[in-house]
């Protein structure tokens, strides 16, 4: 028989063994996964991160129940984000023109389809173009993407009002079947309600919902909790109030559910706010930034709720939509990452509260080819990469972007520059030497330019 010593010993170690092995299960969990994606909502939109023209209470729970990162950054217009956040890779690898994304490319979606994950993409998809013939189009299908059951908007030619905005009178492709829907249906609450059901019925697990929301794109429309408004800038308040009631409405139905530790929703937006209208951040008028390489054209909300995400946080550090998909892996507790071309990091420790991986500087290259093939386009493009203090541009252009944000007067190099800016300077040069250029880099860009806004 053991002693009493030996009894108390052995049986510590048990209980050791067994908080070990609780500890590696808990690593080893597959968190069922709710990417929100809002379209056109800088942070000056959002109340939590100092925005002061919109409320947005179910945002700012989100934040207050979990880590808010108030240094993330996207790309500064739509489809050159949709295709950096689905395959975890800067543009120049895969970005070959707008609305368009080739069919051969993994995409989350497909990572975590192999993982066992029933997969849903409901709201706006935009990565095939329509071709001459009407309902024929090129690129990668949602139903190719990786998600088992797709809810998009979709343009149908028999239809007179077709767009992948449209709010009312919608068109929508439901899988197989396209459905048009009467003047008097708002499409984001169908968006809604598909992913509502969806999560209720896999509530056991795993599932992965990508929720690129409609709101509050243009065109600024009056929502049915707002049906009297009238100038754009009200239209669009209304617009955000609504998107983040939905936004509330997928957190409240994941606690109703009970799977809230189960379940991490991680809440985003595509860019910066439309260029038309200007919003009240920090007690002064901001312009959107959409389209533009300042800042405002690229900081945006990110926050993570549920599942491992600490409550009450916020993150200083720099976040980049290449961070997504190594994140999203990690919570699937995918360990063969190895197989995917990835340009970012998991934050799943930012989550918990640890450091993580920490970037220096995030680099975005940025060639959007917005507008009609052999025109000039709209946006110029533009390579360059910054941290909290300093922005270099590929052809030379340094901001000190702390007080100069707007980038109106750039910092001569060929002088003397102070020990500090001279330290940044080399080391965001180093940051751009790293990355190769596209193959067709600047083609149809505006003059073929590589430069800013």
């Amino acid at each position: 028989m053991l002693s009493d010593a030996r009894a108390r010993r052995f049986l510590a170690f048990l209980l050791l063994l067994l908080a070990g092995l609780q500890a590696a299960a808990q690593e080893r969990r597959q968190y069922n996964i709710v990417l929100i994606m809002a379209d056109d909502a800088g942070v000056e939109t959002i109340a939590t991160y100092g925005g002061n023209s919109h409320a947005t209470p179910e945002i700012n729970r989100l934040a207050a129940e979990g880590v808010r990162f108030d240094n993330a950054h996207s790309q500064p217009l739509c489809t050159p984000s949709r295709v950096k956040i689905m395959t975890g890779q800067h543009n120049y690898r895969n970005y070959e023109r707008f609305a368009y994304l080739r069919p051969e490319v993994t995409t989350f979606g497909h990572a975590l389809q192999a993982a066992g994950y029933r997969t849903l993409i409901a709201g706006k998809w935009q990565l095939a173009l329509a071709t001459d013939e009407p309902g024929i189009y090129r690129g990668l299908l949602p139903e190719d993407a990786g998600f088992d059951e797709h809810f998009v908007g979709w343009p149908d030619p028999d239809r007179a009002n077709t767009s992948d905005y449209v709010y009312w009178w919608p068109s929508i492709r439901d899988d197989a079947d396209q459905v048009g829907y009467d003047e008097d249906v708002f499409s984001p609450d169908l968006y809604n309600r598909r992913i509502l059901e969806f999560i209720e019925a896999h509530r056991t697990g795993p599932f992965f919902v990508y929720y690129p929301m409609l709101l509050p794109h243009v065109p600024f429309v009056p929502t049915p909790d707002a049906p009297r408004s009238d100038s754009a800038q009200d239209r669009f308040a209304a617009m955000v109030a609504y998107m983040d009631k939905l936004v509330g409405s997928v957190r409240a139905r994941v606690a109703e559910l009970g799977i809230a530790e189960q379940t991490v929703i991680i809440f985003t937006a595509d860019n910066g706010t439309d260029s038309s209208l200007v919003n009240r951040y920090r007690g002064a008028p901001l312009p959107g930034g959409k389209g533009s390489t300042l800042q405002r054209g690229t900081h945006v909300p990110f926050i993570a709720w549920g599942g491992p995400a600490l409550q009450g946080r916020s993150n200083a550090d720099l976040i980049d939509f290449t961070d997504v998909f190594p994140t999203l892996l990690e919570l699937a507790a995918v360990e063969d990452t190895g197989r995917y071309t990835l340009d970012g990091h998991s934050l799943v420790p930012k989550f918990r509260g640890e450091a993580g991986f920490q970037r220096d500087a995030i680099f975005i290259h940025y060639d959007p080819k917005w507008g009609p093939p052999g025109q000039r386009y709209r946006y110029a493009g533009s390579r360059y990469v910054f941290d909290t203090d300093w922005k270099l541009y590929s052809d030379g252009r340094f901001y000190d972007i702390r007080w100069d944000p707007e980038e109106t007067r750039a910092i001569s190099t060929s002088g003397g520059l102070r020990p500090s800016a001279r330290q940044a300077f080399e080391r965001l040069r180093a940051v751009i030497g790293q990355h190769p250029n596209s193959p067709n880099w600047g083609e149809q860009s505006v003059d073929g330019a590589d430069r800013g806004p």
